[in-house]
């Protein structure tokens, strides 16, 4: 298990992955990179108990260095996600460039698609 002030790329991206379980802005905010549409990573949340499961599934999950050819970057891959995440050192102080999940939710899916054709052509 991770301790809360564990400042290693590991640690925070652990964290992360928890905290985005719940949605909980004020836990994921200083754990990310500043992201003009970070607000996406806590306007959805899973339910109650399925957030519980997979953050007991988070807390004991490896971890896998893919990439750290500077020592202020790190690329880390883990079984919660499809998709490797980078995470950077700024000021002393590691943090998770969620980018690419960011950009995967404002992508808009078949159902959005279908959802906005009936507003904007309800007779039809």
């Amino acid at each position: 298990m991770v301790a809360k002030d564990d400042n290693t790329p590991e640690g925070v991206y652990r964290r992360f992955m928890i905290a985005n379980l719940s949605g909980d802005e004020a836990t994921i905010r200083p754990l990310i990179v500043n992201n003009e549409d970070g607000d996406v990573l806590w306007q959805g949340v899973y339910p109650v108990d399925v957030a519980a499961a997979l953050a007991q599934q988070y807390r004991g999950m490896e971890i896998s260095r893919i990439e750290s050819s500077d020592a202020d970057r790190v690329v880390l891959q883990s079984p919660a996600l499809p998709i490797p995440l980078a995470v950077v050192n700024l000021e002393g102080t590691w943090r998770i460039d969620a980018g690419p999940i960011i950009d995967f939710r404002k992508v808009p899916t078949a159902a959005d698609s279908m959802t906005s054709k009936t507003r904007r052509y309800p007779n039809t």
